[in-house]
């Protein structure tokens, strides 16, 4: 139950980095103007002492209790050794790995919306007029049924 209880704490630790990162990468590129791979590449030199700092502080405030022995230590020792290596860990994926995701999730919305853009005009999707130049009869109605809203 105690290394639960410090996964719950790691998991907090982890998410406020990601969060971090993630969001100075935001704000370079909606309010400063930077493309992804430069925007990904500031972040991560702005950040990378921050989010370093925050998982320093942490295993050093948590050494005393994974390493002195003595009363309570079968308590203690369980909750300080999973979160120190799990901050450890965590901290490299954090700067590695975020920013791999971030730009392989943002260039598939790129890819996406480019092709939403680049259709063509004569190509039949819903809501567009036919060739007749009828438009399309909306699902559970008649042919001879009036348009919607008229009368």
């Amino acid at each position: 139950v105690v290394a639960l209880i410090g996964m719950v704490m790691l998991v907090g630790i982890v998410v406020n980095n990601g969060i971090v990162l993630v969001d100075y990468v935001n704000v370079l590129r909606r309010e400063e103007g930077y493309d992804l791979d430069e925007a990904l590449i500031e972040a991560g030199r702005v950040r990378f002492r921050p989010i370093v700092m925050s998982t320093l502080t942490t295993v050093l405030g948590l050494l005393p209790l994974a390493l002195i022995p003595g009363e309570g230590a079968e308590l203690r020792v369980p909750l300080a050794i999973p979160v120190i290596g799990g901050l450890i860990v965590s901290t490299i994926l954090t700067l590695i790995v975020v920013p791999v995701l971030y730009r392989l999730v943002e260039a598939r919305g790129e890819r996406r919306r480019l092709e939403t853009i680049s259709r063509r005009p004569g190509d039949a999707s819903e809501g567009e007029v036919k060739e007749s130049g009828e438009l399309p009869v909306p699902v559970g109605a008649a042919a001879g049924d009036p348009a919607p809203g008229t009368a």
